[in-house]
């Protein structure tokens, strides 16, 4: 959050302006913010099968995470999907975390511009604690996104 603070200081420093939307040109394939995790249950020996559970909570719950991302350029919001190396899909379970039945995740799904702090205590609210803050977490999110549209816009195109 520093350096986006940072980026829209200097830019107004020099007269331009700046932007954090993920995908700028029709064209062009959005920007990603790809989160990699694991936990102490998924890096020990046997870890795959932490994993697999893992992969089942975010399945259940990947509207409501979906909505914490806030939406921006989620493809197939509707659609959960995960795989083996696969790059398409949702969340990554690495090839070698595969073969050595250990190690870490990565979630594929949030853009460039959602916000990190969300994203993350998202994860380890659905994943450790069952999903206990996510409604509170929802809320204070949907009260952040009303504060975010009331500030100024800053484009650079």
């Amino acid at each position: 959050m520093a350096a986006r603070y940072i980026l829209f200081r200097i830019a107004e420093e020099f007269g331009i302006s700046a932007t954090l939307k993920p995908q700028i040109l029709e064209n062009y394939e959005s920007a990603k913010l790809y989160i990699n995790f694991s936990t102490l249950a998924s890096r020990a020996n046997n870890g795959y099968e932490a994993i697999k559970v893992y992969l089942e909570k975010l399945a259940q719950t990947h509207q409501k995470m979906s909505q914490l991302y806030a939406g921006e350029l989620i493809k197939d919001l509707d659609l959960f999907s995960f795989g083996v190396g696969s790059r398409a899909a949702s969340i990554r379970v690495p090839t070698t975390t595969k073969t050595e039945g250990k190690g870490h995740v990565e979630d594929r799904r949030p853009s460039s511009n959602a916000n990190p702090y969300i994203v993350t205590s998202s994860l380890v609210d659905v994943l450790l604690q069952e999903g206990k803050e996510s409604d509170e977490m929802n809320e204070s999110h949907q009260e952040w996104k009303r504060w975010k549209l009331k500030q100024p816009v800053f484009n650079f195109l």
